[in-house]
């Protein structure tokens, strides 16, 4: 199997709006598949993104649980 965004298999998932900065935050990419119809009032289209973190061989989904770890912050704001 080769990683998001590689050749071969790619994963999408349908999230609430209010969750995208959640996923977003996993390594996950909005697509704007759904902009400008009426699901999109409601969810968002995303993609794993390649820095989105692999749990046996699939992207983890913040909604199973998993510890995301926020690369956002650097230095004294991780600590």
């Amino acid at each position: 199997m080769i990683g998001p965004d590689g050749d071969g298999i790619s994963f999408f998932k349908y999230v609430p709006n209010g969750f995208v900065h959640v996923w977003e935050q996993a390594g996950w990419v909005a697509l704007p598949s759904l902009n400008g119809t009426g699901h999109g009032l409601y969810s968002t289209l995303m993609k794993a993104g390649p820095n989105c973190p692999l749990k046996d061989g699939e992207p983890i989904c913040p909604c199973e649980g998993e510890e995301i770890e926020d690369k956002s912050k650097t230095g004294a704001e991780a600590a």
